[in-house]
C-alpha cells in the first residue's frame, strides 16, 4: 500500500551574490532527492470541478435517508457548488486547523452553518444522529450534471455536524449513486482480481506483497493477479475472467505527478498503468470503463489509491459496478491495511452484506489514535443499502469483536514458528537528519508489525528494542506492544533521545549502526543492525520533504542576536526620536496615528542599521556538504564572528533578531534563493491564518481556468505555491514586508532592500532563480512546537 512519496529535486540556497550595479543572481546547484515528500504535503493537487452554466431545471435533488426513512432532500445550486469546492479544499487542509479540541469545535459550528444554508437544518441533524448510518443518494446522468453533490465531503460534514447530538455514538455515511441503467452482479462473489501497478522506476521502490496476502487471506476467494498491466492486458483479463471483486493497488495520477513520474500541466483523477513506453495515466472515465469491461459487472471495486472517492469510485459505479470504495485524499498505510483487512473479513462473515461490513470496518478506524491521519473512506453503491440492522448481523459483529479479545499464547501455535504468526517489516532512513528528529519525525521509513488471522485473537506484550549507536554512547527505545488487529504501525511510537553532547555531530557525517530487535514470549521475531548516517547538526535539507523544518534554524537565543539588538538600541532611539524608546514589538502599533505601524518599521530599520553599519558582513557560498539537497547553515554567532553568510544564513539571522524583539518573521523560499520578511501587526498574521485555512477560498467563475483548490498542506506554518496570490495580496496591502538581506553585504539601505524583496516576489522577468516555492511563518511554527535546535 504505497503512500510514501519521493521528493522532487531540491536546490542549494546559495542565494544571489549582488553585483555593484545591484542584486544580480548567482544560480545554485541542484541535487536530486529520494526522501518521502509526504511530510510537507507540497504535491500539487487539483480537483476537477466542471463549473457549467447549468440551467435551473438541470439541478439535481439529493436525498438523505436513514433506516427509519427519508430525513430531508436538498436541491443543488450555485451556492452548493461553492460549498463543495470550498469544503473540499478545507478538508484537504485539515492539518492547518485540526490541531486542538477547541479548533475542532469551531469547525463543527462552521459545518452546521454551511449545512443549514444548503437546507439541512438542526432538526434534520438530530434525526440523522439517532441512527448509526445515513445514506446520501445522488442522481447520475452525466459527469457534468450534479458534480457538486458527488464532490461534497458528506462523510466529514455530516459526522462533524451531528457530533454534538450523537453522544459518542458512531455514525457511518454512505453514498448511493442513482444511475439510470441496471447491471447484473453475482450476489455471492466467487472470483477476485487483484491489480497491482507500479510501472517504471516505481517498481524498484514499492512492493505489494503484504497487501496481496491481506486481500487473499481475508476474502478467501479464487483469485488472479495482474502486475504492471497495460490497458490492453487489463481489459482482456477483465473481459475473459469477469471478476466479482476487483482490488486496485498502486498510484493515482496526482501522486504520480508529485513523485515526478508524470509531467503534466493539469492532472485529472485516474490511475497509473504501464504504457509503451513508460507510464500510462488512465483518466477516471477510461478507468471506469476498463474495470467494467466484462458483460457481468463486478459487485465491488476497491480503489486503494489516493484521491479515488470523488471521480474514480463514483464513475466506476456509474459504468455498472455494484459498489466501489475510494479515499477522499491521502491515507496512511497502517489505516488502509486495517480498513481492508477488517472490511474484507467482515464482508465474508456478514454473508457479503456490504453495508454491515463497511460499518464494522469504519468503526474500527474511528477507534484508532488520532495521530493516524486520514479522511473520508467513501462507499458508493448502485443500490440503496440502508435497512434496519438484523439479529444475524448483530451476532456476527459480536463474534468478530469477541474473537479479537481472545489472548493468544505460544501454546496456541502448537509448535509453529512464532514468525509464522507475527512478521516484522523494517525500512530505515539512510540519513537521520538532526532537525527532523528534533521535530519528532520518524526514525524509520517503515516499521510495521503484522499478525496472521490463524489463530484469531490478540497478541500481547511484544517487546521492541531500538538502539542508535554514536561513538561510545547509545540512545535507546524500549517498549511493549499489544496487537488486536492485523497490523500495527510502530513508526510513530519509536523515538530515541537525541545526542547533543557529541562534538563531532557539529562537524561531518557520522556512519553508525541502528540496532532493532523484536521478540514475543522469548521468541525472537526480528534482530538486525542497520547502517545509517548522522549528518552534521547544522545541516538542513531544502527538499520538499524537509524544508518545513527551517524554523528550527532560527536561533533567537544565540548570543550574537542580543549583541545586535544592543547595538541597534541607539538607532531605534534616534529613529523614534525618543531617548526612552526600546524594542517593544507590536506594542508600538498606534491605531490612532496617521501611520499606525511606523513604530514597528522603525524597530526593523534599527536592526537593519546595526547589521549594515556595525557588523561588516560579506557574502560567501555555503560550506561543503555531502548529502543531496542539503545545505549547512551558519548560526548568528558564526555569521557575526566570521563576518560572512549566504542568502539563507542572512535571512535566518534577521529572522532571529525579529523574533527576539517579538516582531513576527517569515522566510520566503525560492528555487535557489531565500529572503526574510515580517508582519507589521500580529493582527495581520492572525487574519492570514484564516485565509490560509481555506475559509475564504472562492471557486472560480464559470468558464475560467480552475485554480489549485485543494493543494494538501500538512503544516500550518508552511504556505506553498497555492498560497502565492494571497501572500502577494498581503504584500500589496503593506501588511507583510519582504526584505532582501543579501543587500547587507552591499551596504544597501532598508528601503532599497524592501524594494528588492518585492521585486523578487513579483519576479516579473520570470527569472528562474526567483521562482516562488513557499513562505514559512516562524511564529506559526513556534505555535506548533517547532523549536530551535540546540546550538552552541
Amino acid at each position: 500500500m504505497p503512500s510514501s512519496k519521493k521528493a522532487r529535486i531540491g536546490a542549494s540556497y546559495k542565494g544571489s551574490q549582488p553585483s555593484k550595479k545591484g542584486l544580480a543572481g548567482k544560480k545554485g546547484k541542484a541535487h536530486g532527492a529520494r526522501k518521502s515528500a509526504t511530510a510537507s504535503g507540497s504535491g500539487r493537487r487539483k480537483i476537477r470541478m466542471p463549473h457549467p452554466a447549468t440551467p435551473a431545471k438541470e439541478w439535481v435533488t439529493v436525498h438523505l435517508r436513514t433506516p427509519a426513512g427519508e430525513v430531508t432532500t436538498l436541491q443543488s445550486s450555485k451556492d452548493f457548488q461553492r460549498a463543495a469546492a470550498q469544503w473540499s479544499y478545507i478538508l484537504c487542509n485539515r492539518r492547518r486547523w485540526n490541531t486542538s479540541e477547541s479548533a475542532r469545535e469551531e469547525q463543527i459550528q462552521r459545518c452546521q452553518t454551511e449545512l443549514d444554508k444548503l437546507g439541512i437544518k438542526r432538526d434534520h441533524l438530530r434525526g440523522i444522529a439517532e441512527s448509526d448510518v445515513v445514506e446520501v443518494a445522488v442522481p447520475f446522468t452525466s459527469e457534468e450534471d450534479g458534480w457538486e453533490a458527488r464532490v461534497f465531503p458528506w462523510e466529514y460534514m455530516l459526522s462533524a455536524a451531528t457530533r454534538p447530538f450523537r453522544q459518542g455514538k458512531a455514525l457511518t455515511v454512505i453514498r448511493h449513486l442513482q444511475r439510470q441503467t441496471k447491471a447484473a452482479h453475482n450476489k455471492k462473489p466467487e472470483k477476485l482480481l487483484i491489480i497491482e501497478s507500479a510501472p517504471g522506476e516505481l517498481g524498484q521502490q514499492y512492493t505489494f506483497d503484504s497487501e496481496r496476502h491481506l486481500v487473499e487471506s481475508s476474502l478467501g476467494l479464487r483469485h488472479e493477479i495482474i502486475t504492471d498491466g497495460t490497458r490492453q492486458s487489463v481489459g482482456a483479463k477483465i473481459t475473459g475472467y469477469a471478476p466479482d471483486v476487483i482490488h486496485l493497488s498502486g498510484f493515482d495520477t496526482n501522486q504520480a505527478v508529485t513523485l515526478g513520474v508524470l509531467n503534466v500541466e493539469e492532472v485529472l483523477d485516474g490511475y497509473l498503468l504501464t504504457g509503451d513506453p513508460g507510464v500510462d495515466p488512465v483518466e477516471a472515465k477510461d478507468l471506469a470503463r476498463l474495470l467494467n469491461a466484462a458483460a457481468r459487472k463486478p459487485a465491488l471495486v476497491s480503489c486503494n489509491i489516493f484521491y479515488s472517492a470523488q471521480r474514480v469510485s463514483s464513475l466506476i459505479v456509474a459504468e455498472g459496478a455494484g459498489a466501489a470504495i475510494g479515499f477522499q485524499d491521502e491515507f496512511e498505510d497502517a489505516l488502509t491495511e486495517l480498513f481492508f483487512d477488517s472490511f474484507y473479513e467482515a464482508w465474508r462473515r456478514f454473508n457479503w452484506d456490504t453495508l454491515e461490513a463497511f460499518k464494522y470496518a469504519c468503526n474500527l478506524l474511528k477507534q484508532q489514535p488520532q495521530r493516524l491521519m486520514g479522511t473520508g473512506v467513501v462507499l458508493w453503491s448502485a443500490q440503496s443499502l440502508v435497512k434496519p440492522q438484523s439479529e444475524a448481523s448483530e451476532r456476527v459483529r459480536t463474534d468478530l469483536l469477541t474473537e479479537k479479545k481472545k489472548v493468544i499464547t505460544v501454546e496456541d501455535l502448537h509448535g509453529r514458528d512464532a514468525r509464522k504468526l507475527l512478521s516484522v517489516e523494517v525500512k530505515t532512513c539512510n540519513n537521520l537528519n538532526y532537525s527532523t528528529l528534533h521535530n519528532n519525525c520518524e526514525l524509520f521509513e517503515k516499521f510495521m508489525l503484522r499478525k496472521e488471522k490463524d489463530p484469531p485473537g490478540c497478541v500481547n506484550d511484544i517487546q521492541v528494542d531500538v538502539v542508535l549507536y554514536v561513538g561510545g554512547e547509545s540512545s535507546r527505545y524500549s517498549g511493549s506492544v499489544d496487537m488486536a488487529e492485523s497490523s500495527r504501525d510502530l513508526n510513530k511510537d519509536i523515538r530515541v533521545p537525541l545526542f547533543y553532547s557529541i562534538d563531532f555531530l557539529n562537524n561531518e557525517n557520522v556512519h553508525t549502526g541502528l540496532f532493532v530487535e523484536v521478540s514475543w514470549q522469548k521468541q525472537l521475531l526480528h534482530r538486525q543492525t542497520y547502517r545509517v548516517t548522522l549528518p552534521p547538526i547544522d545541516e538542513w535539507r531544502g527538499n520538499d520533504a524537509e524544508r518545513v523544518w527551517l524554523p528550527s534554524f532560527v536561533l533567537p537565543r544565540d548570543p550574537a542576536v542580543s549583541k545586535i539588538v544592543d547595538v541597534a538600541q541607539a538607532y531605534v532611539m534616534a529613529l523614534r526620536d525618543d531617548s526612552s524608546a526600546g524594542f517593544d514589538g507590536y506594542q508600538a502599533v498606534d491605531a490612532g496615528a496617521d501611520k499606525p505601524y511606523d513604530g514597528v518599521d522603525q524597530q526593523v530599520r534599527a536592526l537593519w542599521a546595526a547589521l549594515l553599519y556595525n557588523m561588516n558582513i560579506s557574502y560567501i557560498n555555503p560550506p561543503p556538504t555531502y548529502n543531496i539537497a542539503s545545505q549547512r547553515l551558519r548560526t548568528p554567532s558564526e555569521i557575526i564572528n566570521g563576518r560572512r553568510g549566504t542568502c539563507i544564513d542572512l535571512a535566518l539571522l534577521l529572522a532571529a533578531c525579529l523574533e527576539y524583539v517579538d516582531i513576527f518573521p517569515v522566510i520566503f523560499l525560492f528555487k535557489n534563493h531565500a529572503l526574510p520578511g515580517y508582519w507589521r501587526s500580529d493582527k495581520f498574521q492572525n487574519d492570514f491564518k484564516k485565509v490560509a485555512e481555506g475559509f475564504q477560498t472562492p471557486i472560480p467563475p464559470a468558464g475560467e481556468k480552475k485554480g489549485d483548490l485543494s493543494t494538501v498542506q500538512r503544516w500550518p506554518w508552511y504556505h506553498g505555491k497555492n498560497a502565492y496570490q494571497e501572500i502577494m495580496q498581503e504584500v500589496a496591502n503593506l501588511r507583510i514586508v519582504p526584505m532582501e538581506t543579501v543587500g547587507i553585504t552591499q551596504r544597501s539601505g532598508y528601503l532599497y532592500s524592501v524594494g528588492e524583496g518585492i521585486k523578487k516576489l513579483e519576479n516579473k522577468d520570470g527569472d528562474e532563480r526567483f521562482s516562488f516555492e513557499a513562505m514559512i511563518d516562524i511564529m506559526q511554527a513556534r505555535d506548533s512546537l517547532i523549536t530551535p535546535i540546540p546550538r552552541r
